[in-house]
């Protein structure tokens, strides 16, 4: 069974996934949207979403047989003295800093799956006969000889191979041949 909270505008604030068994079942929503996936050293978490704003919404229940739907009404808490407006946009605020967390995680995932594939490259280029450990010292060149490398001019400290024939420019900074 899945339930969806369903904003005045059409989007599913929340979604619930709960299995049932015969008779009544229970269950409760603690008035706050879905979590944003967010980056940890390892892998991912689910970060708990921010309280809904007060307004209206629905309450969408879908079954394999079909779903019903009801509104529901959240009202705002009496005890809290935040003006309806400032409740928006610092929902609004936490919603979309919640999405950047989320951009970061997915950019974390793909960095940590490229990594992966240039190990396992370069496993596979180690294991070759001599031709592939050629090709293996290309994708992991050195740049420890001095003679050969030459320091980058836009990023201090970053090496690059010197062309051999080449030789340095000062105007635009750049390798031309001779």
């Amino acid at each position: 069974m899945t339930i969806e909270i369903v904003d005045a505008a059409g989007a599913v604030v929340r979604t619930m996934e709960d299995s049932v068994s015969p008779g009544i079942n229970r269950v409760s929503w603690d008035l706050s949207r879905d979590g944003f996936t967010a980056p940890t050293s390892r892998d991912t978490t689910t970060i708990t979403g921010p309280d809904v704003v007060p307004g209206r919404y629905s309450v969408r229940i879908t079954d394999g047989r079909g779903s019903v739907t009801a509104p529901v009404e959240v009202r705002q808490d009496a005890r809290v003295a935040i003006d309806h407006a400032e409740r928006e946009t610092n929902h609004a605020t936490v919603v979309r800093v919640g999405e950047r967390i989320e951009i970061a995680g997915e950019a974390v995932r793909r960095i940590r799956a490229v990594r992966g594939a240039v190990s396992r490259v370069a496993d596979w280029l180690k294991d070759r006969d001599d031709a592939g450990r050629a090709s293996s010292e290309a994708v992991e060149p050195s740049y420890n000889n001095s003679k050969e490398s030459t320091p980058r001019s836009d990023r201090p400290g970053m090496l690059r191979p010197r062309p051999s024939g080449w030789r340095w420019r000062e105007p635009n900074r750049r390798w031309r041949t001779p």
